[in-house]
């Protein structure tokens, strides 16, 4: 399941309050979080999060995008909608972005 959604910024503090509202608020506390090494991911806020909730974080290699392939997919497969769907001028990608999700999960997925 993707779950996104379009911010401001990716900083570590609305990186925090989106894992908190977004994902343990909805789906309960997940026994792993799986993130790239990115500093929106890899931060004292993230952090203290995932260990308030006893969440163990696992960090992909660097330079091995290969390792989180379903999770590349989904982000190609999600950008090649945006693309269709957003204006030349992609100022209106946030507001598109809820349809792209939409899509993304009601199309037919073969294994």
């Amino acid at each position: 399941m993707v779950k996104a959604k379009s911010t401001r910024t990716n900083d570590a503090k609305t990186v925090g309050a989106f894992v908190k509202a977004n994902i343990f608020s909805r789906f309960g506390m997940p026994r792993a979080i799986i993130s790239d090494r990115e500093t929106h991911f890899c931060n004292k806020v993230v952090d203290a999060l995932l260990k308030k909730y006893n969440v163990t974080h696992r960090i992909l290699t660097s330079y091995h995008p290969q390792m989180n392939g379903q999770v590349e997919i989904s982000d190609r497969e999600i950008k090649s909608i945006l693309e269709k769907t957003v204006n030349p001028n992609q100022k209106d990608w946030g507001t598109c972005l809820d349809d792209a999700l939409s899509a993304h999960c009601k199309a037919y997925k073969t294994p």
